[in-house]
């Protein structure tokens, strides 16, 4: 599976087949650049550092890599550690992560997209 980014060097390709994409840290609201991708199923790995009450997350799609649309549900972390969101089926040419809201606290979020 072969795929262009959109920021060189982002990506890595794993031996099973899924491309591991580096989408970047959050330590304000708001979403990474988005990267093309091939596929229809995606893994979001969020680490959460230093959260306060809690951290909102959202994969977003996009067609056009400037339109981009929710991808699933709004998900809330209340604690430090990794976490993991899979999508199957995904109609979507290029994604990013989004940190939606901080409740309290200096959050570092860093989100890493699975694509396979």
């Amino acid at each position: 599976m072969t795929q262009t980014p959109i920021t060189p060097g982002r990506y890595s390709y794993d031996e099973s087949g899924v491309d591991v994409i580096t989408l970047g840290s959050r330590v304000a609201t708001g979403a990474t650049s988005g990267v093309r991708v091939n596929s229809r199923a995606f893994l979001l790995q969020t680490q959460v550092a230093n959260v306060g009450t809690s951290v909102t997350v959202r994969l977003e799609g996009s067609l056009d890599g400037t339109n981009y649309f929710p991808l699933g549900t709004d998900t809330t972390y209340s604690a430090n550690g990794f976490f993991a969101l899979t999508l199957l089926e995904i109609p979507a040419a290029f994604v990013r992560a989004n940190l939606v809201t901080i409740n309290t606290g200096t959050p570092t979020v860093t989100f890493t997209l699975g694509a396979f």
